[in-house]
Formats: structure tokens, sequence, C-alpha cells
């Protein structure tokens, strides 16, 4: 509290313990180099199937301090992260990457693989994720699931 800013230690105080389960706060997406997100530099990245690094083009959704996912625009590879694969979770990540293209960071957002692997909408550990993507406007596509720029 010493090298905190004016206020900053009354304003953690006022915080509130969240006791819904299913709340989920506002998504966050940052570029993975991001000096302001920690993973992969000074914390390691959370258990996941996937492979999730700091690398140019890359991003990480997240929530309340914790990251729920790792996207990759060049190689179209979602990561998501163990301790968030609920549906709450699932509908954050989704509604980060349709504000990409919404707020128009990117023209299109494309997902190829899911935790390393082709998407499947049968695989019990990507389902619900796809679930999630295609309800918020995702469609599939040849090559995998996509959202578009309606205005491009």
């Amino acid at each position: 509290a010493q090298f905190a800013v004016p206020g900053a230690v009354d304003r953690l105080r006022a915080c509130k313990e969240v006791t819904d389960p299913d709340y989920v706060g506002t998504p966050v997406v940052l570029a993975a180099t991001d000096p302001a997100q920690p993973y992969g530099a000074s914390i390691d990245w959370p258990a996941t199937n996937g492979r999730a690094i700091r690398s140019a083009g890359a991003m990480v959704v997240l929530c309340d301090g914790d990251a729920l996912a790792w996207f990759d625009v060049r190689s179209h590879h979602l990561v998501t992260f163990e301790q968030r694969t609920d549906k709450p979770g699932w509908a954050a990540v989704a509604d980060a990457l349709r504000t990409l293209v919404k707020d128009g960071r990117v023209r299109s957002v494309e997902i190829r693989k899911i935790n390393g692997e082709a998407h499947d909408d049968s695989a019990p550990a990507t389902v619900g994720i796809v679930t999630e993507l295609v309800s918020q406007g995702f469609v599939r596509g040849y090559r995998g699931l996509v959202l578009r720029d309606a205005s491009a």
C-alpha cells in the first residue's frame, strides 16, 4: 500500500466480494505482448490443453484478472483456460471476440483450432464454446467458425 496511488487502497476496499456463481465481469481484450498483461511474463499461463504464448498478433481475453482465453489472429487458434470453462466464461470469451469485430479492431475473426485441435461440434471439450460462439453470430465455414464485419 505504501507505493500505491493515493486512494487506490480505499477503492480496493470498496469492492464487494461477488457470490453469484453466474457472475462474469466485463471482459477486456489486450494484446498478448501488452506489458499490462502479465501471463507468460511475470506469471505462468493457466492450465490448458492448448499452447498460449506472448506473440505479435495474439490477444488475451481477461476478466477480473483471470485469463479466459488466448486468440491468435494469424494462426486462427483459440485457447481456453480450464479455470473458466463454464457457461458464463464461454459467453464472455464469445462476446469479447465479437466486440473485436464490432469495434473495428479486426475485420473478421476466424477460429480453425480450439485448444490445439480442429474444432468439432461433437467433441466434449469444445462443444460448449462452439455453441456459445454460434449463438453470438459466428457461422460455420469450411475452415472453421467465422465472424465478419457486416458493413465490410
